[in-house]
């Protein structure tokens, strides 16, 4: 009789873990969920083209985002502060001109609310 229990407390346990399954967990949870989504409209522009922005934050807890450019060289050429909606959505639109788009190659757009940043890169043609 005893050997009857110890074999289905074996079955069991064997059966229990084989439905937990580490990778679904993992798939499930992802370890690191972007709080501020950030998107543009091309991946690539040339002078004087309008750069459409736009994007959500999760946790809108202040009441603006910074939005800001660097290019080829790693300079800060363009910064802006966009409200936020109730709904957690921004947008705003720039033209690719001006100090600082001197150089062709990849450009960089960063956001930043509070402890929170996100960036993207796109291609610029001088």
């Amino acid at each position: 009789m005893a050997a009857a229990i110890a074999l289905v407390v074996v079955v069991g346990f064997s059966a229990s873990t084989d439905q937990i399954d580490i990778t679904t967990v993992t798939d499930i949870i992802p370890s690191s969920t972007p709080q501020i989504i950030i998107n543009v409209d091309g991946s690539s522009y040339k002078t004087a083209d309008i750069i459409s922005i736009s994007g959500s934050i999760k946790s809108a807890d202040g009441k603006s985002v910074e939005l800001s450019i660097e290019n080829t060289s790693g300079d800060k050429i363009w910064r802006e502060y966009i409200d936020i909606k109730n709904n957690g959505q921004f947008s705003t639109l720039i033209i690719a001109a001006g100090f600082g788009w001197d150089d062709s190659g990849t450009y960089v757009l960063k956001a930043q609310h509070n402890e929170l940043e996100n960036k993207i890169k796109f291609s610029f043609s001088a």
